[in-house]
């Protein structure tokens, strides 16, 4: 390993090592909220807060007929900017997350998997209840045809990603 390395390594246990003890030994703050997005479709998620840092996850779902649609994830949020009425949480944020897709038919079944990267802002209604929207792009790692034809005719690397919820703070 030449020391350029090394010296990413270090500096990656260093960060680990000054925030592990904030998040172990401080409460989190906890949302819960439904949205609605692409690729996440109608869902609902939680998120755990420390701080500007945010860890969440969501499950979601739609049908049309006989196509049943299903989507999975989990993402880090940073928050940033100004401090805003009714909460210490900056309203904008960078999120980034790994998302599962799954499109299935009776006669076929796509699996997809999507790296995300988001920016968005909490808008905030009251000190108990906001809205997210969001803004962004997936980055496709991988796509599985389980059966039959796949349904996902545009083999792209990158789509669009938007999204909206409504958060409560618990």
């Amino acid at each position: 390993m030449n020391k350029g390395k090394y010296l990413i390594v270090f500096n990656l246990i260093a960060v680990i090592l000054l925030y592990v003890p904030k998040i172990c030994y401080t409460q989190p703050n906890v949302n819960i909220s439904a949205g609605i997005g692409i690729l996440e479709l109608v869902n609902a998620g939680f998120k755990l807060q420390w701080e500007q840092v945010q860890t969440g996850a969501y499950i979601g779902a739609m049908q049309f007929g006989d196509e049943k649609i299903f989507s999975l994830g989990g993402d880090l949020y940073f928050h940033f900017g100004d401090t805003v009425k009714y909460t210490s949480t900056k309203p904008w944020y960078v999120r980034t997350g790994i998302s599962y897709f799954s499109d299935a038919f009776p006669h076929s079944k796509d699996k997809l998997t999507f790296l995300n990267f988001r920016f968005g802002r909490d808008l905030n209604i009251s000190p108990k209840v906001g809205i997210d929207v969001e803004l962004g792009t997936l980055i496709k790692l991988s796509h599985k045809v389980i059966e039959g034809e796949p349904f996902f005719l545009f083999d792209l690397p990158i789509w669009p990603a938007i999204g909206a919820c409504i958060f409560f703070r618990l």
